[in-house]
């Protein structure tokens, strides 16, 4: 999914910067002007920019380099560290803030990401409770 069409909540986005989810949702609260947000509460990296500064680096492809898209681009290089999670694999999936990872990463990275939470869930809890899971 390209950068200017992906939508996230306020979980996403904790787990996109490694802010905390308060501050996260504050940002929401402060943009949508509401008091309550809600998981459903969804907005674009663009709208959400202008609340983080830009990378400045001396590596010329990172510098002045909006700082989500720069989170954006590492967190897809290290969602193997997420797989290890136990409520991911007892889930199959990604869940919670994680979900952020079915918008950002690859085709070939998605694919291998549901390979490893099938794979990981079949050897802990085993073949009747994966079937048991609605996983699409």
């Amino acid at each position: 999914m390209e950068y200017e069409e992906i939508r996230i909540n306020y979980k996403e986005l904790s787990v996109l910067t490694d802010q905390p989810n308060n501050y996260c949702r504050q940002i929401f609260k402060n943009h949508l002007s509401t008091k309550k947000v809600g998981i459903d509460s969804e907005l674009s990296l663009v709208d959400l920019e202008k609340y983080f500064k830009p990378i400045f680096s001396l590596d010329e492809r990172y510098n002045k380099m909006p700082k989500l898209k720069f989170c954006k681009n590492m967190k897809a290089l290290s969602y193997r560290e997420h797989l290890k999670d136990k409520a991911m694999i007892k889930a199959g999936q990604f869940i919670n803030g994680s979900t952020v990872f079915n918008k950002i990463l690859s085709t070939d990275q998605l694919e291998h990401s549901h390979k490893a939470l099938k794979h990981n869930h079949l050897h802990t809890y085993g073949q009747i409770s994966y079937d048991k899971l609605n996983i699409k």
